[in-house]
């Protein structure tokens, strides 16, 4: 349940967006998440539509997500780049540098969930 959580934030600045440009319709909502934010894209897709379907302001609203690869530095080689998992463990993975296997390594980013834009119908 966590994109649920995640998917009320989102409705809630989508329909602070909406109110500020005094609009009538939300067309689309555009999110770009980090493939280490844990979040299911399709599970907060259907979270933020269940959401706003209730509204008549956005009932017929568009969801747009982007994966964002996740980005690392390692502390030992200086690598930087795409990360590659060594264990697909959901509640402690374990991470290594792709170039020298070590895993003292810097998440540079890929853990986000951002609203990237909010598209209206005024």
């Amino acid at each position: 349940m966590h994109e649920l959580s995640v998917a009320n934030q989102i409705v809630e600045r989508a329909l602070e967006v909406a109110k500020e440009k005094k609009a009538k319709k939300i067309k689309s909502i555009e999110l770009a998440v980090g493939e280490l934010s844990l979040l299911g894209e399709e599970q907060l897709k259907f979270w933020v539509k269940e959401i706003l379907k209730s509204k008549e302001i956005g009932k017929d609203v568009q969801i747009k997500v982007n994966s964002v690869k996740a980005k690392i530095k390692c502390k030992k080689c200086g690598y930087e780049g795409n990360l590659k998992p060594a264990n697909q463990d959901h509640f402690q993975p374990v991470f290594f540098c792709p170039d020298c296997g070590e895993s003292d390594i810097q998440i540079e980013g890929g853990r986000d969930c951002v609203i990237k834009k909010v598209q209206v119908q005024i």
